[in-house]
């Protein structure tokens, strides 16, 4: 609160009397103090118009005090100035604040100013970074505009005391060069020593001011981003674009990959409308850091040749080592480039699409044209003699009105990419001369030449079947690729999803087997040669599927390696659950007098058998009325087998054999076995080895 000026004006005559002679000489004799009361008023009234123009670093700009510290009314001229240290009690926090003003703002302290400054300081409130802070990011400084060169050289002044280093200089210039903000490197002079020493002259807490702009977080990530800005955009960062993208590579929003493809397909690059060459050297020096060599340059104009797209050129310098040491250097992730264009998809199918174009229409492909011949390509709606046909007999080669020699000629360079010889023009002039060029072109798609180019390239020959791509075997049904189980001519594949519906070869899980099939990818059901005896098994019962399978056991993974599958005949009174193998008998009498051979006991009276024969000799097998059933519900309670079947689970599966007859599922991982009845004077089992000699007798088997 302001007080009445006339009792300022006695405080003020009161404090010059009381003054030291020598002060009081001094003033003398600049000073009149005979102009009377009124005079004094209007040179105050003066005094406080010349301050209230003048705008002070107050504390009021940036710091909070607790309560709003009084205004110092401005003193007559016949009074000592408010801003001269005998106000103050703390000589070195005068000097600090004064300092600041003398060289920060460079001019000398108003009152206020220096008072709320002095106060903060002396009671603790402020730290000397928050005077720092005050003085360098108040209004008044801002104002001057000064240059960043300018405002270095203000922070060594002011926290060092002294002018700037060369090297010093240049790191900080460097620093702003990077794209951090003024307040990181006020930051970067705060945490110095030389400043905590500044501080500890004038014995006042040093402190340190916070950054809060994503750009200062992490002086490599800025770097990193400034790099895309001088060598990508040609100009320094502007500081929303910088926090922008620096904050999503610190919350892991984005990755290298990403910030170099915002960059290099942002509207600004685009507008620079850089030829194919320049684009390459802006790769070169934005993705590399280096300048281009001859032959990787001319690489990477060939992919322009052949059609691709800028974000394929892209995409392999981001995946080039190269990139990603550069980007392990700042500390980020490389990423990846999504590559969502067709023509992208397959560089040879495109330049072969280029090349049919230019050799064929003499003209380039529009990229429209290139997506949608890759498009239909790649996902087989267009065959190899489709494609042919499409640019011979389109209008801008019938316009050509080629002779027939001229059309064979094309047809080998355009089509196989080579000139064609002597004897193959007059072979084909041949066959035109009694067929129509249609023909002639049917039957050139056809040749081993053309078929080896669209299985290299990927382009479907056939309609439908198996087409070999790469290394990699599919099948195509209705023009489109299967995936998953596929049967074909009794045998069966994987079409595996996970690559793409590539048939699979070797051993492989799946739904929880582990399975092998062999190189033509056809599952083998019976893997008895490729693991050998096994010290244990697990036999499953699909009970109404009428037939089992033997599993081996696949290390910790428990018993999932499907063995060989055996087609048997259960019966409506078979148990069903888990048991264990317990007794092993050769021969056994069964109900109604039938004897059986290779019995293993599963419970009680329930049995993995032969079937039955009238006797305990090989070659008295009911044949029409028990062996022709197998596969059907037919037995007692028992599991009725083929006599090597039972003979295999006999002399493999030893005691406590594991057997689960199922009752509800009645298919597992194996087909269930084919089956050919015997005729009726076959009373012996083809598959007893004991009985083997009967079959060598009568040829039969």
């Amino acid at each position: 609160m302001k007080k009445p000026k006339i009792l300022l004006f006695s405080m003020a005559v009161s404090l010059f009397f009381s003054l030291p002679s020598g002060i009081y000489a001094a003033e003398t004799e600049s000073l009149d103090f005979s102009a009377p009361e009124s005079q004094m008023t209007e040179t105050i009234s003066e005094i406080e118009t010349a301050e209230s123009n003048n705008e002070p670093a107050s504390i009021e700009s940036s710091v909070t005090t607790e309560s709003e510290p009084e205004s110092i009314e401005p003193s007559e001229n016949t009074k000592p100035n408010p801003a001269d240290s005998i106000n103050f009690e703390n000589q070195q926090i005068y000097n600090f604040v004064k300092r600041m003003y003398e060289i920060v703002l460079e001019r000398s302290p108003d009152p206020t100013g220096l008072s709320e400054w002095y106060d903060a300081l002396a009671s603790g409130r402020n730290t000397g970074a928050d005077i720092m802070e005050g003085f360098f990011f108040s209004k008044e400084y801002q104002n001057k505009k000064l240059s960043n060169d300018e405002y270095i050289h203000h922070l060594y002044r002011a926290l060092f005391n002294r002018e700037a280093d060369k090297e010093g200089f240049s790191t900080w210039t460097n620093a702003f060069s990077d794209g951090v903000s003024r307040r990181f490197v006020c930051h970067g002079f705060l945490g110095s020593d030389e400043y905590r020493e500044m501080c500890a002259s004038y014995n006042i807490v040093p402190g340190d001011i916070t950054l809060t702009e994503n750009r200062d977080q992490n002086i490599n990530i800025t770097r990193f981003v400034s790099h895309f800005y001088k060598l990508c955009l040609g100009r320094t960062g502007d500081p929303e674009g910088l926090n922008n993208w620096t904050g999503n590579l610190l919350n892991h929003i984005s990755d290298g990959a990403a910030i170099a493809e915002g960059f290099i397909f942002s509207d600004e690059f685009q507008a620079k409308n850089l030829t194919d060459d320049e684009f390459i050297e802006v790769m070169y020096q934005t993705i590399l850091g280096r300048p281009s060599d001859p032959a990787g340059k001319e690489s990477w104009l060939k992919c322009f040749e052949d059609g691709v797209s800028k974000h394929y050129i892209l995409s392999g310098f981001i995946h080039s080592d190269e990139f990603n040491q550069f980007c392990n250097t700042y500390g980020i992730e490389r990423g990846n480039i999504t590559l969502n264009e067709y023509r992208d998809q397959n560089r040879e199918l495109t330049a072969y699409i280029t090349h049919l174009y230019t050799s064929c229409l003499n003209q380039n492909p529009t990229a429209d044209e290139l997506n949608n011949w890759a498009d239909d390509l790649l996902n087989h709606r267009v065959i190899g003699h489709e494609l042919a046909s499409a640019f011979f007999t389109c209008d801008g080669y019938v316009k050509q009105d080629t002779d027939d020699t001229t059309y064979i000629k094309d047809l080998y360079r355009v089509l196989l990419d080579r000139e064609a010889g002597t004897d193959d023009i007059n072979n084909w002039l041949s066959i035109l001369s009694t067929s129509s060029r249609e023909e002639v072109l049917k039957q050139f798609t056809q040749s081993t030449e053309f078929h080896d180019i669209c299985i290299k390239l990927g382009i479907l020959f056939v309609r439908d079947g198996w087409v070999q791509e790469g290394d990699n075997w599919f099948y195509y049904e209705n023009s489109q690729r299967k995936q998953g189980w596929f049967s074909e001519n009794g045998q069966r594949y994987y079409l595996n999803p996970a690559n793409n519906g590539a048939r699979e070869v070797g051993w492989e899980y799946v739904d929880g087997y582990k399975l092998y099939f062999n190189n033509d990818g056809q599952l083998v059901q019976d893997v008895e040669y490729l693991i050998g005896q096994q010290d244990s098994y697990f036999i499953k019962v699909y009970k109404w599927g009428n037939y089992l399978i033997v599993f081996a056991k696949d290390g910790d993974n428990g018993y999932t390696i499907p063995v060989k599958a055996m087609i048997n005949s259960c019966g409506n009174n078979t148990p069903t659950g888990n048991y264990r193998t317990s007794n092993k008998y050769r021969w056994l009498t069964m109900v109604g007098g039938s004897k059986a051979q290779w019995c293993t006991q599963i419970l009680g009276d329930y049995l993995f058998h032969s079937v039955p024969y009238r006797t305990d000799s090989n070659d008295t097998l009911y044949t029409d009325l028990m062996y022709n059933y197998l596969g059907t519900t037919q037995s007692l309670g028992c599991i009725r087998l083929r006599a090597g079947d039972a003979k295999w689970i006999y002399d493999n599966c030893g005691y406590n054999t594991l057997v689960n007859i199922d009752p509800n599922v009645d298919s597992g991982p194996f087909d269930k076995p084919q089956f050919t009845p015997l005729p009726s004077w076959h009373t012996w089992d083809p598959t007893d080895p004991t009985a083997r000699y009967l079959c060598q007798q009568h040829g039969c088997h």
